[in-house]
């Protein structure tokens, strides 16, 4: 079961950014993932970055649904009301997970964690 797989602490190794243009970076990075098992599945996400000369941070918690295919996992607010994010799991094993998001603005985020 996908929320098995996901349940635990991830450690982010990799993350790679896709300007609209093509033009892909590899930010300086660190961050985790954690996800609880439950009903629903529960995570939270802290990731830090410096891309272009800006520092950003990405901050995430709330809920979780995978969906029927087990393709995508969407994050919602802590009430569910909200989807904060969509990302497609292009890699899911016991160690290792990888993520993919299309952002509007048509960059895309690639984050690739190892389970702690």
């Amino acid at each position: 079961m996908v929320a098995n797989k996901l349940n635990g602490e991830w450690v982010l190794t990799s993350f790679k950014v896709t300007e609209a243009d093509g033009w892909s970076n590899f930010p300086t990075s660190n961050g985790r993932l954690t996800f609880q098992k439950g009903n629903p599945l529960t995570y939270s996400m802290e990731i830090t970055y410096s891309l272009n000369g800006a520092n950003e941070v990405i901050t995430l918690s709330g809920n979780n649904i995978i969906s029927a295919d087990n393709e995508y996992l969407a994050f919602y607010t802590v009430a569910g009301d909200s989807m904060i994010a969509n990302y497609r799991m292009l890699t899911l094993t016991d160690t290792d997970l990888q993520l993919e998001e299309y952002k509007e603005n048509g960059m895309k985020y690639m984050l690739i964690f190892r389970k702690k």
